[in-house]
């Protein structure tokens, strides 16, 4: 077995740092890098609501795996995210332990601040935000603080995909303002007859070779312009006047809308092009903590964020400072995109619905085209508490994260333990996303242990070409293809290979697996990760081979790795195998 000093080896050091509007700017560069170098990113969220009254998530009898999706995407559409909690952690080879840092994002559901250009973009999403009132009771009493409160007054700013993208069409340019066209036939008499009016205006206007540089558009009921009425003006101009370059603006309250032709008033058009410029700003502003979203499945930052948000005036003025930190942070993008990190979460289809409706966009109508846009995002994706109940016997199916981990925590040699501040509690994003990197690879060893020689539990790869492994236990990871029960496991970093044809996993070749040390455990999904160096172990001859590997210019580790070297060596160690860091 191993000494007991290796397992003090193990022991981690790490800190949580609580993040929110004041700080969020000035912190994102470090938190992007520490996205970019992780091997492992564990994530928690707390939200507004979590069960919508007499909806789907309301239903006390059992769901299809259908309608618990359905009820998902009710819930996350309903309520908002008001805290991110995130850790990011990585081995280090030379103090052989890992090292984490953990994160504590307070999150805005709404729009923050009160200038004329956020209150515009604020006017112009128009966010609905909820509260279960039930939510509400369950965090105060759980949590100490009111996060509902602080979060409204200074959580962090963000904005969807989908939502960002409409900005950038409608909200930037003030000339832009159908994003829905008017149904003519769907209208009363009334405002199909103002359509023809206006429209025979504008031609007359732009037809008079003695016209004034404007013209007014008034009601003719005499009455100020209904919002109907100047939304029709926009249309006109937009589809039927696009090639006029022609611009309506609302004038004395709306009592009518002045056109003029773009271009003929010089200071108005250098006063559209500022307000153009502080949109552009505004929108950057509020996509906020979607750029962490981004560096988390690797997607495009670096040149979309303001650089003056993460430099005081001072320091943007000195001579290179913006450059500079525009290279770290495409650098950083770079990092990012080609590492792949390993995600992990626990029971998270709720919380992948709300990550998806809160930084992407719409949720899939279909379950199936959201398991493919998921698997886009997070390609090497964990759910802990799938992994410690699938085929589980000996671990209730019902616990809970924090049952979870106080389950592994009490075990003899552990495997992963985060030294949180104590004085944290439960329900707290930050500090709940803790426990959840623990679970994996505790939680099945558990299982292991309970089988001290070869079982059904575990399917030896030892002195063998040939494994098989059932494909329910790779779900939610790399998997592919399943044929015969079996599954095969693709991507740049895979281990294992299908063989057409064949009715067990093999290994790729020349993928680095040495069937003579590694032991597949079917309670366990095993996942191969990026590192540097990898460790033969060979059983027979107690001897231990450090070497650097390289394949296909990716390197991945061996049981140095946080899988094979946490989970395979200690599994091996638990049956009275020597250890190779023993």
């Amino acid at each position: 077995m191993a000494s007991q000093s290796f397992w003090a080896g193990l022991e981690t050091t790490g800190k949580i740092i609580d993040i929110d509007a004041t700080n969020f700017w000035r912190l994102l560069p470090q938190v992007l890098e520490e996205i970019a170098g992780a091997e492992y990113v564990s994530f928690d969220l707390e939200m507004t609501g979590i069960r919508v009254k007499n909806g789907l998530s309301d239903r006390q009898d059992k769901f299809s795996v259908e309608e618990y999706y359905a009820a998902a995407c009710e819930v996350a559409q309903t309520f908002q995210i008001i805290e991110f909690g995130m850790s990011c952690s990585k081995y280090d080879t030379e103090k052989r332990s890992y090292g984490w840092t953990a994160y504590n994002f307070r999150l805005a559901p709404w729009y923050l601040g009160d200038n004329r250009t956020h209150l515009a973009l604020a006017k112009f999403f128009d966010r609905r935000y909820t509260l279960s009132s039930n939510s509400f009771r369950f965090l105060r009493g759980n949590r100490g603080d009111d996060i509902t409160s602080l979060a409204l007054e200074s959580g962090i700013m963000y904005l969807s995909r989908q939502e960002a993208d409409e900005a950038y069409k409608y909200f930037i340019d003030p000339d832009k303002k159908v994003r829905n066209l008017i149904d003519l036939n769907k209208e009363n008499l009334e405002a199909n007859l103002f359509y023809d009016w206006v429209r025979s205006a504008i031609t007359l206007w732009l037809q008079d070779p003695h016209k004034l540089e404007w013209l007014n558009i008034e009601n003719p009921g005499g009455e100020s312009l209904t919002n109907l009425q100047r939304r029709l003006v926009y249309q006109i101009l937009e589809s039927e006047f696009s090639h006029d370059c022609l611009r309506a603006v609302p004038k004395c309250k709306n009592d009518f809308m002045q056109i003029t032709q773009k271009g003929v008033n010089a200071a108005e058009e250098t006063a559209i092009l500022q307000r153009m410029i502080e949109r552009k700003a505004a929108i950057r502003e509020q996509t906020g903590f979607r750029f962490v979203f981004e560096a988390l499945v690797g997607g495009d930052f670096a040149d979309d964020i303001d650089i003056g948000l993460l430099l005081t005036p001072e320091e943007y003025h000195i001579k290179g400072s913006a450059a500079d930190l525009r290279a770290k942070l495409l650098a950083i993008e770079a990092k990012a995109k080609e590492n792949s990190r390993v995600i992990v979460g626990h029971n998270s289809l709720f919380d992948l619905c709300f990550i998806y409706n809160s930084f992407i966009g719409t949720l899939p109508t279909s379950l199936q085209q959201f398991k493919i846009d998921i698997r886009a995002m997070f390609p090497r994706y964990v759910d802990t508490k799938y992994m410690a109940t699938q085929d589980a016997k000996n671990i209730e199916f019902d616990q809970n994260l924090e049952e979870l981990y106080c389950t592994v925590q009490s075990q003899k040699l552990p495997l992963f333990h985060p030294k949180a501040p104590m004085c944290r509690s439960s329900h707290q994003a930050g500090y709940d996303m803790l426990s959840t990197p623990r679970c994996p690879p505790d939680a099945p060893r558990r299982l292991a242990v309970k089988h001290p020689t070869p079982a059904p539990g575990f399917l030896s790869a030892v002195n063998s070409t040939a494994f098989t492994l059932p494909a329910r236990q790779l779900d939610l990871l790399d998997l592919t293809t399943v044929r015969d029960g079996l599954c095969s496991v693709t991507g740049p970093f895979s281990l294992l290979d299908h063989q057409d044809g064949a009715k067990s996993l093999r290994p790729r070749e020349g993928s680095l697996i040495d069937t003579d040390a590694v032991e597949i455990v079917n309670t366990l999904p095993l996942i191969p990760t990026r590192g540097s160096r990898s460790t033969d172990c060979s059983v027979d001859n107690k001897t231990v081979i450090d070497q650097e590997v390289s394949t296909d210019g990716h390197r991945i580790d061996g049981w140095n790795s946080p899988i094979f070297r946490l989970i395979g060596g200690r599994l091996r160690a638990a049956q009275g195998v020597i250890d190779p860091a023993s």
